[in-house]
């Protein structure tokens, strides 16, 4: 399938994205810290609770699943434990609710009938939000991992299921060519987890 505008943008995307099955095989990232309900101090030297970073089941049920991944990209800066947890409740069946606020939902045929200039901003920002998939995915491969390593297969399982999901949406035939690649990439590493699990 033919991509169009951004060439370069999409060969360098191409190349960062697609080797190595997404990085998730390589080193694991650093163990989210535990989640923590301290708060930042106000200058009166009182507790400022808002800082507390909010349940993960709070977060997805806030936002109704609607532009759940940048949510959830959101509060993986604050707190990586949260941001897995609420990635594993997301109906990520729900594309193009999960995807809002960002281009991921684009269709090929609607990414072509762009003017270059368009075709060029969607491909730049397409960097970003597939930088954005590939460190997700990635931190909960690693927390998946973890957990078949510590014998909880349950978990484990969950987690590449959850990873396998994301990859079905954004595999759908009604994506950009390149988000298509992402989401069998994807699909395909958490298959290949999922197969190394121990049998139940």
């Amino acid at each position: 399938m033919r991509l169009y505008g951004g060439r370069f943008a999409t060969v360098i995307v191409l190349v960062v994205i697609m080797s190595g099955q997404l990085g998730c095989e390589k080193s694991a990232p650093p163990e989210p810290s535990p989640p923590t309900t301290d708060g930042l101090q106000s200058p009166d030297g009182h507790q400022d609770q808002r800082a507390a970073p909010q349940p993960a089941s709070e977060t997805v049920e806030k936002t109704h699943q609607s532009g759940a991944l940048n949510q959830i990209a959101a509060d993986f800066e604050k707190d990586s434990s949260w941001a897995i947890e609420a990635f594993l409740q997301v109906d990520w069946s729900k594309g193009d609710e999960v995807f809002a606020g960002t281009n991921l939902s684009m269709s090929e045929a609607d990414f072509v009938r762009q003017t270059a200039a368009e075709r060029q901003r969607v491909s730049e920002q397409n960097l970003k939000e597939l930088a954005t998939v590939r460190e997700l995915a990635r931190a909960v491969t690693a927390a998946g991992q973890k957990a078949a390593d510590e014998g909880d297969r349950a978990q484990a399982e969950r987690c590449f299921r959850g990873v396998h999901a994301l990859g079905e949406t954004l595999s759908a035939p009604d994506r950009m060519a390149l988000v298509q690649l992402v989401g069998k990439a994807l699909k395909e590493l958490a298959q290949k987890k999922l197969d190394a699990l121990p049998a139940k």
